[in-house]
């Protein structure tokens, strides 16, 4: 357990609709929205008002493919983002 009851993160993974998937030791798995699937939204949003915004929507940005780590803290980063794995557990989705 990580703190507050909450068990340890045992795996993230990236989906290629760029939503993270968090496994936890008590198998339990949330699903939330990363950062850039958020950037990618609000370029969708903002329509013709951001002229470039969907240039960013291209595979060649995602090619190097995710650099995760998961720290003891029981946070996570993902492309130099850090998510908070306590949150996620408590208010992640359970499926999308």
């Amino acid at each position: 357990m990580a703190n507050n009851g909450i068990p340890s993160i045992n795996e993230v993974g990236m989906l290629p609709n760029l939503l993270l998937v968090i496994k936890f030791q008590d198998g339990v798995t949330k699903y939330v929205r990363s950062e850039i699937n958020k950037s990618e939204m609000d370029s969708f949003k903002s329509g013709a008002k951001n002229k470039f915004g969907f240039l960013k929507l291209t595979p060649e940005n995602y090619w190097i493919g995710n650099d995760i780590v998961i720290k003891a803290d029981n946070h996570f980063k993902v492309n130099d983002k850090i998510y908070d794995g306590n949150d996620i557990y408590r208010n992640g989705k359970d499926s999308y």
